[in-house]
C-alpha cells in the first residue's frame, strides 16, 4: 500500500463537500491541465479509453494506454496530468457515497478491504497496473459515459444509479486482479500486532530522515529483535529496511523539491544524503530524472494555467 507524504499539499479541484457525501464524474474535456502534487481526503479514479499522459502515484509514474484505470486513495499525493487530446473520464467519491454505514472509516486499511473488497485497487495502485481488456474497451467507455449522465440532477435516481455503476465496476475490476490484490493483501499487511510493528518502523525511519538509520536501532524502537524485524519487512513490504529508508528518502526529497527553494546540497543532508553527488545518482536511479530536472518539471507546473 503506499504511503502519504506531509509535504504535500491538501487541494482539491472540486467543489467542498456539502451535506450529502460527494459523487462525481468528469471528462477530459472539462479537467484539461497539470495539476502538481497534492493530495484530497476523496477517492479518486481515472479512466482512459485511449493513450494518454503518464500519471503519477505516490513515488511511482505510470503510463497509460487504451484501458488503463489509475486508483488514487484517500490523502495519497499524486499528480494529474491530461492534455488536450486525451480521452479520460475522472470519478470522485466519499466513501459514505458506497457505503453509507462506514462513516468513521477513510483510509483503505485492512479492516476496511476486508468489509469492502472492491476497494482494494485504491490500496495497491503502487503495485499493479489496472487496465481494461481491449475487447471491453467501449463497453467501459459507455459506463463511465452512463456515470456522467447520472451527474445531471434532473434525473430523479440519477445518483443511486451513477453510484451502482461505480459499486459494480469496481467490484469487476477487483474479481479481474483477485489472484494479484489478495496476494498483495496477504503480503503486505496483517491484522494486529505485526502491522503496527511496521507501521512503527515507518514512522521511526520518517522522524531519523536526516542521519543514518540502522536497523538495530529501528528493532530497538519497536522492541523487537533486528532478525525479526527484517522477515517482518520484507514479507509485509517486499523491501529490506535498508530499501526502504530509500524510498522513504527518496519520496521526502521529491516533496522538498518540488515545495521548496532548498539547494540540492540541503536536500540531500536533510534526508540523509551527506554526499551530494550521490545524493543526485541515487535519485535518478529511483525516480528516473535528475533532481535538477525533476525541479524544473515541477516549477513548469506551478506556471502553468
Amino acid at each position: 500500500m503506499h504511503t502519504v507524504s506531509s509535504v504535500v499539499p491538501v487541494q482539491s479541484f472540486i467543489a467542498p463537500r456539502a451535506s450529502v457525501p460527494r459523487f462525481g464524474v468528469k471528462k477530459s474535456r472539462d479537467r484539461i491541465g497539470t495539476f502538481a502534487p497534492h493530495r484530497h481526503p476523496y477517492y479518486e479514479l481515472l479512466f482512459f479509453s485511449e493513450n494518454g499522459s503518464p500519471q503519477r502515484v505516490a513515488s511511482h509514474r505510470f503510463s497509460t494506454r487504451p484501458g488503463s484505470l489509475i486508483f488514487v486513495a484517500p490523502m495519497t499525493s499524486h499528480e494529474v496530468l491530461i492534455e488536450p487530446d486525451d480521452h479520460c473520464y475522472v470519478v470522485y467519491f466519499d466513501l459514505e457515497s458506497l457505503h453509507p454505514e462506514m462513516q468513521e472509516k477513510a483510509m483503505p486499511d485492512v479492516e476496511l478491504l476486508r468489509r469492502a473488497p472492491e476497494l482494494m485497487p485504491f490500496a495497491f495502485q503502487d503495485e499493479l497496473q489496472f487496465s481494461i481488456p481491449e475487447s471491453q474497451i467501449g463497453i467501459t467507455e459507455s459506463v463511465f459515459e452512463r456515470m456522467l449522465n447520472c451527474t445531471d440532477r434532473k434525473n430523479l435516481c440519477g445518483d443511486t444509479i451513477g453510484r451502482s455503476l461505480l459499486t459494480l465496476l469496481l467490484a469487476e475490476v477487483t474479481e479481474r486482479y483477485r489472484t494479484e490484490l489478495v496476494g498483495a493483501l496477504q503480503a503486505q499487511h496483517v491484522v494486529g500486532q505485526t502491522a503496527r510493528y511496521v507501521e512503527a518502523v515507518i514512522g521511526y525511519i520518517d522522524r531519523n530522515l536526516s542521519r543514518r538509520v540502522t536497523l538495530s536501532e529501528a528493532a530497538r524502537a519497536v522492541a523487537v529483535t533486528p532478525n525479526y524485524l527484517a522477515t517482518l519487512l520484507r514479507r509485509q513490504t517486499g523491501n529490506s529496511f535498508v530499501e526502504l529508508v530509500t524510498q522513504r528518502r527518496i519520496a521526502m526529497a521529491s516533496d522538498l523539491l518540488a515545495y521548496t527553494s532548498m539547494r540540492i546540497s540541503q536536500i540531500a543532508d536533510a534526508v540523509g544524503f551527506k554526499d551530494a553527488d550521490y545524493f543526485s545518482r541515487r535519485f535518478t536511479q529511483v525516480v528516473g530524472t535528475p533532481p535538477t530536472t525533476f525541479r524544473a518539471r515541477q516549477t513548469d507546473v506551478y506556471l502553468s494555467p
